[in-house]
């Protein structure tokens, strides 16, 4: 039996979870140095359905961080740092 309930809650379920992201990276669009999160879905086909070859699952991709440095700002403020081309700061 083929349960279509399933299949279109996978789906919602993944649009609530991209929906989420964008909206993580709109709300930090202004903070400095903030990486985006990149997110993708995939769709893979039902297997083992009889007569309904067209139904798909929705599969969330690794979610991915967007690496692009920012723009820096001058601060004159001793205690400031930036870092440049794709290096890191560990405390």
């Amino acid at each position: 039996m083929d349960h279509v309930i399933y299949t279109a809650l996978n789906g919602a379920r993944h649009a609530l979870e991209h929906q989420a992201v964008i909206t993580n990276n709109l709300a930090n669009v202004s903070t400095h140095s903030f990486k985006a999160q990149l997110a993708a879905t995939s769709f893979v086909p039902i297997e083992g359905t009889v007569g309904h070859q067209t139904r798909t699952l929705a599969m969330m991709s690794t979610p991915a961080t967007d690496q692009r440095a920012g723009a820096m700002n001058y601060t004159s403020r001793s205690l400031d740092v930036a870092i440049s081309e794709g290096g890191y700061l560990a405390v």
